[in-house]
């Protein structure tokens, strides 16, 4: 009896040490419970950092998480680059790469990991990083450092620049380093040698390919070269990100009766010259050269005017090809439309704005209200007669600017006065529905509030050693209100009449002297102009002045 329990409590005991050790064995994240948003790190590597007399083949790397399989090879890259393939794989919870043997003698190399190794929570890295191995006795320590300004991820490429390479085609090589920047772009290149190299700032989507059509976000530096001495650090490298918007296509036309469309572009169109754009040809040999406009519910569209087409013949649209010191603008298409074969009988209708409207007048009583139709009518044709009052009775003075055929602006003669109430009525001249309102008469109520507010900004300067430079005040809310104002030959500048809100301020060595920042060409390679942001926000006031003392822009 004492034998049969005896061997019952050991196959139990047998059990639970069994399903422990199991347990212990397969380490996963408690189910439930908060998400995981934790980054996770490397904690150490086999061999260590820094091993020197290195002679390539197994790389083991320990991280803080189990790691995400998925898009390891992306997650990597080896610098300078190898001339035979390696590979990168999870074993269990080791992130394991094979390197080729066959290796450059004295050379220190940078295995560098990108934002896109993830846990597998999905968590990504919290920066790049970088570990070094040596085939000789020492690890190079020259280091480049720097911030890109951008709104988006962004990465830096650099290349050594030989003294055999012509500047020009440095770029359209594949980068030899490779670092993603930090969440406020901050980056450290680390490990360099001593010597001549070029450096560009891209987005993360381009991160390791060379120059070429694909690759449109970049920031070029204000120098031709960057000089690195043995064990040199080079830090402030500073780039501003521009996206170089591929050229404009016409890619849709839609023909919506015998007198109107609209054409539809890859992207804005806003600063297109819009004369003799664009052509529709019928039946082989009918020019017609409409009238062309914004549209104003997108800028990506136009709107044509012509006076009639023909209906059920063949229609062809055709835009034609525009440069600007031989780079495409605007590319030349032939589309084929189609012209309705039924008349639009619909009403005309108000787009915008609504029935009801607020708005803060300016210091000059504007701006305008903008009247948005359904359809352009010709200019030089009355459709509507035009009555504005306030506090229910005044009649006020207005004057009417036809925008385009299908916008309509209005404002009072002496501008809008703040905390009023205005009504503004349309009423149809004629019956014809082409042409007039299904209600005859149609009202905005607008009722104006206190009018916007404005600041004045003044600075000092210490330690200014440029001759052309500019100081531009850029709205938070809305990056393309910029306020620009030279600074003058006492180091001291001020920008009148800001409207109130929050703004960062760049200042930058006017080149060209345009008063716009120039991000340079990358061919032929021209540098970018000097900046520096400032790095506090300054937060304007209405009838406030503020003043900035003592800026430094670190030139000493």
């Amino acid at each position: 009896m004492i034998s049969k329990w005896a061997t019952i409590l050991f196959f139990f005991n047998l059990i639970f040490h069994f399903i422990l050790l199991n347990s212990c064995a397969s380490v996963k994240a408690p189910s439930g419970g908060p998400k995981d948003t934790t980054p996770p790190e490397l904690i150490g590597s086999e061999p260590p950092q820094g091993t020197t007399g290195w002679d390539g083949g197994t790389i083991r790397l320990f991280f803080s998480e189990y790691m995400n399989e998925t898009g390891l090879e992306k997650a990597f890259s080896i610098s300078p680059k190898l001339k035979e393939k390696w590979t990168v794989e999870l074993q269990e919870d080791v992130i394991v790469i094979e390197i080729p043997e066959e290796l450059e003698s004295n050379r220190t190399y940078i295995l560098t990991m990108s934002r896109d190794l993830k846990d597998e929570h999905s968590v990504s890295l919290e920066k790049g990083s970088q570990i070094a191995f040596s085939t000789g006795n020492i690890i190079d320590s020259g280091e480049i450092s720097g911030k890109l300004y951008d709104a988006k991820k962004v990465s830096v490429h650099l290349w050594r620049w030989e003294e055999n390479v012509h500047r020009d085609s440095v770029y359209f090589s594949q980068p030899e380093y490779t670092a993603d920047a930090d969440d406020d772009g901050s980056f450290t290149l680390q490990y360099l040698s001593q010597g001549r190299y070029c450096i560009l700032g891209v987005g993360t989507e381009s991160a390791g390919k060379p120059m070429g059509p694909a690759v449109f976000r970049l920031g070029l530096p204000i120098s031709k070269a960057l000089f690195l001495k043995d064990q040199d650090k080079i830090s402030n490298v500073t780039m501003r990100i521009i996206t170089h918007e591929p050229p404009l296509k016409l890619t849709r036309s839609e023909i919506t009766d015998q007198r109107w469309g609209r054409l539809f572009f890859n992207r804005s169109v806003k600063e297109l010259p819009l004369e003799n754009l664009v052509h529709i040809i019928q039946e082989d040999t009918l020019l017609y050269i409409p009238e062309i406009f914004s549209d104003p519910d997108n800028d990506n569209n136009l709107i044509f005017l012509v006076d009639s087409l023909i209906r059920n013949v063949k229609t062809v649209v055709t835009s034609k090809l525009i440069k600007n010191e031989n780079k495409i603008v605007l590319d030349s298409v032939r589309i084929k439309a189609k012209v309705p074969s039924k008349t639009d009988t619909t009403f005309l209708e108000i787009k915008k704005p609504g029935k009801t409207l607020i708005l803060n007048p300016d210091k000059d009583g504007g701006h305008p209200v903008e009247i948005i139709l359904s359809r352009p009518i010709k200019k030089y044709r009355s459709i509507f007669t035009y009555t504005l009052t306030k506090n229910d009775t005044d009649t006020v003075a207005v004057n009417i600017v036809w925008k385009t055929p299908m916008n309509i602006n209005i404002l009072p003669k002496g501008g809008w006065e703040e905390n009023l109430n205005y009504s503004f009525t349309l009423e149809s001249l004629d019956t014809l529905r082409y042409i007039s309102l299904e209600d005859s008469v149609y009202s905005i109520e607008i009722t104006t509030k206190d009018r916007l507010g404005y600041g004045r900004m003044t600075g000092t300067l210490v330690n200014q050693q440029l001759q052309q430079l500019v100081v531009e005040a850029v709205s938070i809310e809305n990056s393309a209100d910029r306020y620009p104002t030279i600074v003058n030959s006492g180091s001291t500048f001020e920008i009148n009449t800001l409207p109130s809100g929050r703004y960062t301020l760049l200042f930058f060595e006017d080149v060209d002297g345009s008063q716009n920042y120039s991000y340079g060409e990358v061919l032929p390679f021209k540098p970018a102009e000097w900046f520096y942001v400032y790095p506090d926000t300054i937060d304007i006031r209405a009838n406030w002045d503020y003043e900035l003392k003592e800026i430094n822009l670190g030139l000493n």
